[in-house]
């Protein structure tokens, strides 16, 4: 098979395009059938030098990816190495309900066309990635739809069946790695006509969408290459399986694992019996001979809350109680256990209010929403956020008036206060009223330091723009941030305590000691060890309350042991008071109380259409029914009292004919209580059974028949007029939903509004 040219249109590796029943050809491009998707294929011509490679396969949804960590600790990471990084994507437009959306996929999405997304988001993504060091990178657009199940594919998975919902997305999952799987191998054989040799690639990695790798990740390409049948995978599941979540597997045992699906659909007997998707891979493995070999993976799954801030589960990895720990999972000892600490401290399950609970969500939502407005109306990806409280507000407008060399402080700079009156005295400010401006509150009483810190994690984590700027207010830019910016190429760049006062000095980046860090600058760019930095400095704040934010990071800049960090030189003047420490009480937003007034009035409008539906006939109804019942309580009334009286009637009646008779009632009870005792001592059991005459029969069986009939036609004509009825009581049903849905959306904008004034 011919190398093909490049695509002029895309040029961005292998495409995966869903196709029609037609094959279609553009210039530039060939295509060829596989299955019901074509493949746009596009490589460079020349010969390259060999080296290991290394196929990443990725499935899942757009909205779940964990693309900072993916690119930045396993591509980036495993090309620094020397090794060639092909990316295959299968990603869903939407995500599944057991999936969350990740912010930054989120707002990618909006800049994107909805309808073509895989034509423009897949492909900048691939941007992305052949910017961090990936070789080549292709996608597809996966088919949703259901799998079938037949009575071979009942016995496979018995525990989460090809019926239910986790096991029909175990099926996906499987068909999607298939279709990836056919695209490696025909990179290959591309690659073996061009270099006249079967050019394949020493190793395999299959992960998903949510999977958060928590630090730089190598794969061993040499040790593939000599165990082509090796399969590496997490080593601390509690259950008999190989979890796809992060595995990786020489070339011969992907061949073998990444067949599962052809296996289900032909339903074989050898995976008959297995428990969950897991089991079937280990089971697959062990049938075909392959070495699993247990290997630490720093990843995760990773959920992302309702504040913006990604949380780690546990089910990843299902530990047992008698397991060790998680740090088996991760190659760490008890005691010295950086990721370990790291993942139990931001832990789904344990889910500490003091990270997750920390800031009201409706105010994330609003932070973020502004940091993405900024970062995509302007060409300039840098916004500066600076945390302002009580008393500060003067120093805050030092620092903004002295933001210069060409940069837009108006649309660049986001302001939060701490505390309500800040944005306020700010706008009353001459000269810094254009800037951006939110309070932020929090949920319960928390150290400033740590009120701070947690909105710039919160910021810098969704990943909305490449760089974000902290600055606390006091510090001078003596040389522009422009400058500042352009001098920084590492990934964290810190102010030096040593240059301060150096105002005249060049500005440059240089590295140095932790101990000679200052907080009062730091440009962090869109990278997964900066996230690492910012969640366990505040892992250590929470851990020692009397840690300061800048001892903070610098320990946790020595802890991680990945983070490269510089030092800029760049006459940045610090404020010469340093910033006092408070409680911050917990508080309500701003407008919280109108927001609740108008959702009480808008449910009540919601509920109002029902009383104008019931009209003035229900009310005729119940008076003429408590009419009724006062009649009835009258008849019932007057019936008793007739009653009564011909109770006493009756009973002298009865008593005149005893007299007339000469009835004795003593010896008649006596004469029943012998004849009583006689029956019992000589009863006998007789089956009386009664038969009715044919005519008779046939009467009975007429009117049952008859009765069945009339039922079968009432219920004809119930279910002819129910479509009738069903439709015009829809009709007004979504009539008056749609009128409560403009009130809600009005009442949303309003809030939105007084949120963004505050």
């Amino acid at each position: 098979m011919p190398l093909l040219t490049k695509s002029v249109a895309l040029g961005l590796g292998l495409a995966f395009v869903p196709a029609a029943n037609c094959l279609q050809v553009d210039s530039g491009n060939k295509y060829t059938r596989q299955g019901s998707e074509m493949m746009a294929w596009d490589g460079d011509d020349g010969e390259e030098e060999s080296q290991s490679r290394v196929a990443v396969l990725v499935t899942g949804s757009v909205e779940s990816l964990a693309l900072t960590p993916l690119l930045g600790n396993v591509v980036q990471a495993n090309a620094r190495k020397g090794l060639q990084v092909d990316l295959y994507f299968a990603l869903r437009g939407r995500s599944s309900p057991g999936e969350t959306t990740n912010p930054k996929m989120v707002n990618l999405r909006k800049s994107f066309d909805e309808v073509s997304y895989g034509g423009k988001l897949m492909d900048y993504i691939c941007e992305l990635a052949k910017k961090e060091g990936a070789t080549k990178c292709s996608w597809m657009a996966p088919s949703d739809e259901a799998a079938p199940v037949g009575a071979a594919q009942r016995s496979i998975m018995v525990q989460q069946p090809a019926g239910s919902a986790s096991g029909q997305e175990a099926v996906r999952r499987w068909r999607s790695q298939a279709h990836l799987w056919a695209a490696v191998r025909l990179e290959e054989e591309a690659g073996s006509e061009l270099a006249d040799q079967y050019d394949q690639y020493d190793a395999v990695m299959v992960t998903r969408s949510d999977t958060y790798f928590l630090a730089p990740f190598l794969v061993d390409a040499e040790g593939f290459q000599l165990e082509s049948q090796r399969v590496s995978t997490t080593p601390c599941l509690d259950v008999t399986g190989i979890s796809d979540k992060a595995v990786v597997m020489g070339r011969e045992a992907a061949e073998v694992l990444l067949g599962v699906h052809e296996a289900w659909k032909r339903g074989e007997e050898r995976l008959s019996g297995t428990r969950t998707a897991e089991e079937v891979w280990f089971r697959t493995a062990a049938q075909a001979g392959l070495s699993v070999v247990p290997e630490p993976m720093y990843a995760a799954q990773v959920i992302w809350t309702g504040g913006g801030l990604p949380c780690f589960s546990e089910a990843t990895f299902r530990l047992g109680s008698e397991s060790a720990g998680l740090e088996q999972c991760f190659a760490e000892s008890v005691g010295d256990a950086p990721v370990s600490s790291l993942f139990k401290a931001f832990s789904c399950e344990t889910g500490n209010p003091a990270y997750y609970e920390l800031l009201w969500h409706q105010q994330v939502r609003t932070l973020h929403k502004m940091v993405a407005d900024i970062a995509n109306r302007n060409e300039s990806d840098s916004i500066l956020v600076m945390a302002v409280d009580q008393g500060e507000t003067d120093m805050a407008v030092d620092t903004l008036t002295s933001l210069s060399d060409g940069v837009d402080a108006a649309t660049n700079t986001v302001v939060v206060g701490t505390s309500s009156g800040v944005c306020k005295a700010l706008a009353d400010k001459s000269g810094v009223s254009g800037h951006k401006c939110l309070v932020v509150v929090p949920q319960q009483d928390v150290q400033l330091s740590v009120l701070k810190h947690a909105i710039l994690t919160t910021v810098a984590s969704a990943g909305l723009g490449q760089r974000v700027v902290s600055v606390t207010p006091g510090v001078l830019f003596t040389k522009g941030l422009t400058t500042a910016l352009a001098a920084s190429s590492r990934t964290i760049a810190f102010a030096s305590k040593s240059t301060k006062a150096q105002t005249a000095q060049a500005c440059r980046e240089e590295a140095g000691d932790v101990a000679d860090i200052d907080s009062g600058f730091l440009a962090l760019t869109d990278a997964p060890e900066v996230t690492d930095m910012l969640l366990r400095a505040w892992q250590l704040m929470e851990e020692d309350k009397a840690l300061s934010q800048q001892a903070a990071l610098a320990a946790a800049l020595g802890v991680s042991g990945h983070s490269e960090f510089g030092l800029l030189s760049c006459g940045l003047l610090s404020p010469p008071v340093a910033p006092t420490e408070r409680v911050v009480g917990a508080a309500q937003p701003q407008g919280v109380q109108q927001q609740i007034k108008r959702e009480v009035q808008q449910r009540a409008s919601g509920s109002a259409w029902v009383d104008r539906l019931r009209g003035e006939a229900p009310k005729q109804r119940r008076s003429q029914e408590a009419s009724a019942v006062a009649a009835e309580g009258e008849r019932k009334a007057e019936w008793t009292k007739k009653a009564l009286e011909w109770k006493d009637m009756w009973a002298e009646r009865v008593h005149k004919l005893e007299e007339q008779n000469g009835y004795n009632a003593t010896a008649v009870r006596e004469e029943r209580i012998r004849q009583r005792a006689y029956n019992k001592a000589h009863r006998t059991h007789k089956k009386h059974v009664r038969y009715l005459p044919p005519d008779e029969a046939a009467k009975v069986q007429a009117r049952e028949e008859k009765w069945n009939a009339d039922q079968a036609k009432q219920k004809a004509d119930d279910l002819a007029k129910a479509e009738a009825r069903r439709e015009a009581f829809k009709h007004q049903v979504e009539e008056a939903q749609r009128a409560i849905e403009e009130k809600r959306i009005a009442s949303e904008a309003g809030a939105d509004e007084d949120l963004s004034a505050a």
